[in-house]
């Protein structure tokens, strides 16, 4: 039986690896523009992939087959990702559409998505970052894990204006979550638990 205080230690575990998921996932996707608007100089990004295909018409740029994109601080691989380039004309306000690569919409990463950033790991079949709301959302099979801890779900849905983060299960399942914490010798609780 759970002695009464490790209630709060799983509780404070569990919002602080929620939290670390949300800036891992800004921090990949927002910290490239935000350093470059105040012209620090920044980790090189490196993307690539078998195609690369831009569309002036639908303007985006498709990465297709074999995708990696590389940061000393970040890891992303699927099998195809779509940035969806402001578009010039749309009626945006602000530095959006002046026709930079940089200047985009949303990203979608598609096919077998993976996510590393230190020891933050997070796997979907499907991955939408959207600037304008800043927000990231996670679809199909989703699976975060930083160290032994584990959440699965159908969709994870993350707000970086507002700071949340909504872990959601599909109409068959519920939202899982696997936490370790350390007992009072300061040994850790848990066995070997895989995914």
């Amino acid at each position: 039986m759970p002695k009464g205080n490790d209630r709060p230690a799983a509780g404070v575990t569990a919002g602080i690896f929620l939290a670390a998921v949300a800036v891992f996932a800004a921090l990949s996707v927002l910290a490239p523009a935000l350093a470059a608007d105040n012209g620090v100089d920044l980790d090189r990004t490196r993307i690539t992939s078998d195609k690369v295909i831009y569309s002036g018409g639908q303007e985006t740029i498709v990465f297709q087959g074999n995708v990696r994109v590389r940061r000393s601080d970040f890891d992303l691989w699927c099998r195809r990702m779509t940035v969806h380039l402001a578009r010039n004309g749309s009626g945006r306000e602000g530095p959006r559409g002046s026709g930079d690569a940089s200047d985009f919409e949303k990203i979608v990463a598609e096919e077998n998505v993976r996510l590393r950033m230190e020891n933050r790991n997070a796997t979907c079949r499907k991955a939408i970052y959207r600037s304008a709301e800043e927000t990231i959302i996670l679809l199909g099979d989703v699976r975060l894990r930083q160290g032994r801890n584990r959440i699965r779900g159908q969709e994870v849905r993350m707000d970086m204006a507002r700071n949340t983060t909504e872990i959601l299960g599909s109409g068959a399942g519920q939202v899982e979550a696997t936490f370790y914490s350390r007992n009072e010798t300061g040994q850790s609780d848990g066995g070997s638990e895989g995914n």
